[in-house]
């Protein structure tokens, strides 16, 4: 009877000892599924802030790449215009100057338009960000550096990669050849206005025509004929006008602003112009430039010009009296100006073969006048105390018209530089140097 007690006990041990051992073997496997489930979980996280952070990283590098091939031929035509008249003012400097302008407008565009701290969210998953922890933009030698982190966050786990970017200038300008400087044809002589002093603004943003307060703005319209009323405004404006421009009168004040005009400009009168670049392309017909008149402006006027009375101080005016016959541009026009009630430390320059005609004529101080044809003039009124001013012609009736060549020259001309070696144009490359130092 014991012996058969002593049995059972020990089965009921021995069940009890497999069940608890079954047990504990349960529970480890459950706490190894568990763990490698949160494991998971981390792995999988921190692969999608990696992901977000790759991502943030070609987004940045799309941008740098957009906004540089869009405006790099912006850049260049800068460059070579500033080249072109550096050389006509005789003060030509080396690639190496040019190239490092590149370099400089290149950097002020990107360091513009990119920012550090900025946040990318995307539409479709709320706990992802992508974030420009840093970007620096380096000027060196013919050359920019672009150094920046991305951090890609899901659900609050970060990961970094930091990247390195350069943008080569070092083939924009090569010289072209190694042939000596040739002296200009002209005999060392270049007229002292040349109709090219104000630069094409380039593409512009469609301005909006139903408006003619165009102040703080950049735009332009295409059309071949624009026409407003008399109260165009232009402050601290670029306005481009690809067409014929036809205004009533222009009496706003008009200040630190630029008007070109492809076309012809037709307009009553223009009575009070301060800081005004005007480029007409095209024949140009004004009432009058006379109440406060032109101050430090510059009017280029490529065509004719029929102008009423002028006023002017610290200004230069040139006509050039071009006309397209049978496609080839000549100096077929002719110019007739009104009174000239006050010159002051300025420049009127006419390019002509015609007769030019001027009624009357007011110098002040330090003011020229240069006709390259014949001139018509009435009375020619210098005041001689404290100036240098006179009027210059090929030939004229008025004996106060100095027609003498070599005086015409030194007043209206200015020594031309040598022609420097040519240069031939390329284009910046981008170097992308991936440097994927992950900090998660």
């Amino acid at each position: 009877m014991n012996m058969k007690r002593n049995q059972h006990g020990y089965a009921l041990l021995t069940t009890l000892l497999v069940s608890t051992l079954l047990i504990f073997i349960a529970f480890t496997f459950f706490g190894q599924s568990v763990n490698t489930v949160k494991q998971n979980k981390i792995v999988e996280t921190n692969s999608q802030s990696v992901a977000l952070a790759e991502m943030g990283v070609n987004l940045v590098e799309y941008k740098v790449r957009n906004i540089y091939e869009s405006n790099k031929s912006e850049i260049i035509k800068q460059i070579q215009l500033t080249r072109e008249e550096d050389i006509k003012n005789n003060r030509l400097l080396s690639n190496e100057v040019y190239i490092q302008k590149a370099v400089d407008e290149t950097w002020k565009l990107l360091n513009d338009k990119i920012k550090k701290d900025t946040d990318i969210t995307l539409d479709d998953k709320a706990s992802a960000l992508i974030r420009i922890e840093k970007i620096y933009f380096t000027k060196k030698e013919k050359e920019l550096d672009i150094d920046f982190t991305i951090s890609g966050i899901e659900n609050a786990k970060a990961a970094k990669i930091s990247t390195d970017m350069s943008i080569d200038f070092s083939q924009v300008m090569t010289n072209n050849g190694n042939n000596p400087s040739n002296p200009p044809s002209n005999g060392g002589y270049s007229p002292i206005l040349t109709g090219t002093e104000i630069p094409d603004p380039g593409q512009l943003d469609t301005c909006n025509s139903a408006k003619s307060n165009f102040t703080n703005e950049e735009c332009q319209i295409e059309k071949s004929s624009v026409t407003f009323g008399n109260d165009l405004t232009l402050n601290d404006s670029i306005f481009k006008v690809i067409g014929k421009l036809i205004v009533g009168n222009m009496n706003n004040d008009i200040k630190n602003s630029t008007l070109f005009i492809t076309g012809d400009l037709q307009t009553g009168q223009m009575n009070s112009m301060n800081q005004l670049l005007l480029h007409v392309g095209g024949d140009a017909t004004i009432g009058n430039l006379n109440g406060n008149g032109l101050t430090d402006s510059t009017i280029e006027i490529i065509g004719e010009a029929q102008i009423g009375n002028v006023k002017m101080k610290n200004t230069t005016m040139y006509i050039g009296n071009k006309a397209t016959i049978n496609g080839k541009t000549t100096i077929d026009g002719n110019t007739i100006i009104g009174n000239i009630n006050g010159m002051e430390d300025s420049t009127i320059y006419i390019d002509s073969i015609k007769s030019t005609t001027i009624a009357i004529a007011n110098l002040g101080k330090n003011s020229t006048l240069c006709v390259t044809g014949p001139l018509t003039i009435g009375n020619i009124n210098i005041n001689r105390k404290d100036t240098n001013s006179n009027v210059y012609a090929k030939s004229s009736m008025n004996s106060d018209v100095i027609t003498d060549e070599k005086a015409f020259k030194n007043a209206c001309g200015k020594k031309s530089a040598p022609t420097p070696p040519p240069v031939a144009w390329g284009t910046p490359e981008i170097n992308i140097s991936y440097r994927y130092d992950y900090d998660l």
